[in-house]
């Protein structure tokens, strides 16, 4: 499931899973991740700035299972040890990192 305020970014969404054979097993939606009531989780994937991942870490925090893993990516350069540090503090681990250019992507675990 995933969710945009942008419906354009929703119908980018279902064109890329269309794209990558996933649009059975996807869905998207006009939403607020910020005030969506979030479902239990085992991959949470966010494209997001890092104002805004700072204030979904600890909601994410309540609707991961055992195991899970976070993805972020959307991330300047300069802004992934903040969002590093506060993942660190709600428990996540950070198992990789990875950077194209400007942007950088983090992988965590509980």
């Amino acid at each position: 499931m995933g969710w945009d305020l942008d419906p354009t970014a929703i119908q980018e969404s279902q064109k890329n899973a269309k794209i990558n054979r996933l649009n059975s097993k996807a869905s998207f939606s006009v939403a607020d991740a910020l005030r969506t009531k979030l479902p239990p989780a085992n991959l949470i994937i966010a494209n997001l700035y890092d104002s805004l991942l700072l204030h979904l870490l600890p909601r994410l925090e309540k609707h991961r299972l055992l195991g899970s893993s976070l993805i972020f990516s959307g991330i300047l350069h300069g802004q992934e040890n903040t969002i590093i540090r506060t993942a660190r503090k709600l428990g996540w681990k950070l198992q990789r990192r990875g950077r194209l250019a400007r942007w950088h992507c983090l992988q965590f675990q509980p």
